[in-house]
């Protein structure tokens, strides 16, 4: 029987608008998780009914628990009234365990998720109703599936002839 996820979290968080064009803010969270729903493997066996064959079995069930945490600083900046820059870091660790080992080890976990991730974006109004956005993102390397730091840029022109309507064209990982 599978049971409803349980988490606590615990969140604070600090914004100061150092000047009306300039905000920095600061968020830390820790988030508490039990009977989290995993999709798991158990013992194998062999069955014997019309001929032999082995059967793996795998089932959802509430087997894991854990803790996420971490903290993000960002920050606004409005240079001129049409540009906005935004930048933030953050850093995230998530700690995931069996509640009961499993059977067969493996598997995706959370924990494969990187700790550090920064971005700078900028969204600037350009005349006759076009739109200038760019963006750069980077994420830390992860040991546990051997991830190397990256860094990706995304842009897009955007155009709205009319209220209703909007034309982009956008380009991703511009960098590869």
């Amino acid at each position: 029987n599978i049971q409803a996820e349980k988490m606590l979290t615990y969140e604070l968080g600090y914004k100061v608008n150092v000047l009306p064009t300039l905000s920095f803010d600061f968020a830390g969270y820790l988030n508490k998780y039990d009977d989290l729903i995993e999709f798991a493997s158990k013992t194998p066996f062999l069955e014997t009914t019309n001929g032999v064959r082995l059967v793996a079995p795998f089932v959802f069930e509430n087997s894991l628990k854990g803790e996420a945490y971490g903290f993000e600083l960002s920050s606004e900046w409005r240079p001129v009234k049409t540009w906005r820059l935004l930048a933030s870091y953050t850093w995230a660790k998530v700690d995931l365990r069996e509640k009961v080992p499993a059977v067969l080890p493996g598997g995706f976990s959370a924990e494969d998720d990187p700790h550090h991730l920064m971005s700078v974006r900028s969204f600037l109004d350009l005349p006759r109703n076009f739109e200038f956005d760019s963006m750069v993102y980077y994420t830390g390397e992860n040991a546990n599936r051997e991830l190397v730091p990256y860094t990706r840029l995304d842009m897009r022109l955007g155009w709205k002839p009319i209220k209703p309507l909007e034309l982009s064209l956008a380009g991703q990982h511009l960098l590869q």
